[in-house]
């Protein structure tokens, strides 16, 4: 019985995971889903085949309106703990969406490790509504998000937007709205390595 439990789980997520993605990559190609912050005109990513990208940091979290220590007294200790699971994901899935939109775009990423002379791309998030799931109504999790290009020992370019995810779970739709950061940076990084 259980096992029959997760398997229409599973079909369910799918069923409302995937139009949403679909979604989320339309939008992405109705114009630009980001502000830009900072953009030096003395640096160019233009004809850049390799980046490195940096592991995602988490930098004064707020969930909803609340910070992250406010959040987590009112939980439960598995929950803190499912939490922390949750926050390791964000860096997985944020570099699958870059890796999966960049994959045949001929630009190398590039992880752990010291590359000087290649430009970084740093993910910093500050907040996340958790949103919810409700059978009927639901409210998809909203994660913003500030990207920044490193080159040298500068930030280059520096861009803000917000990624959305829907799922069952606050775990799942964390994951979904990351790995749609990914995405949504691929397609800024993108427009720069193409710009003349």
């Amino acid at each position: 019985m259980h096992r029959l439990v997760r398997t229409l789980q599973k079909r369910m997520n799918d069923a409302i995971v995937a139009p949403l993605a679909l979604v989320g990559l339309l939008t992405l190609g109705c114009g630009p889903s980001w502000t830009v912050v900072r953009q030096d005109a003395s640096s160019s990513l233009f004809g850049v085949q390799s980046i490195a990208v940096d592991p995602v940091q988490i930098e004064n979290l707020r969930i909803g309106e609340k910070s992250e220590a406010e959040w987590l007294a009112k939980k439960k200790p598995e929950q803190q703990l499912s939490w922390e699971a949750d926050k390791a994901a964000l860096d997985q899935r944020f570099f699958q969406g870059i890796a999966e939109s960049l994959k045949a775009k001929n630009i190398r990423l590039l992880r752990e490790g010291n590359y000087p002379g290649v430009p970084h791309v740093r993910a910093v998030i500050s907040r996340i509504e958790p949103g919810f799931y409700g059978g009927i109504v639901n409210a998809p999790a909203e994660v913003d998000v500030t990207l920044q290009v490193i080159q040298g020992n500068a930030v280059s370019r520096e861009i803000t937007y917000q990624s959305k995810g829907l799922d069952f779970s606050l775990g799942g739709r964390v994951r979904v709205a990351a790995k749609q950061a990914g995405f949504i940076a691929a397609k800024y990084l993108e427009t720069q390595v193409a710009l003349r």
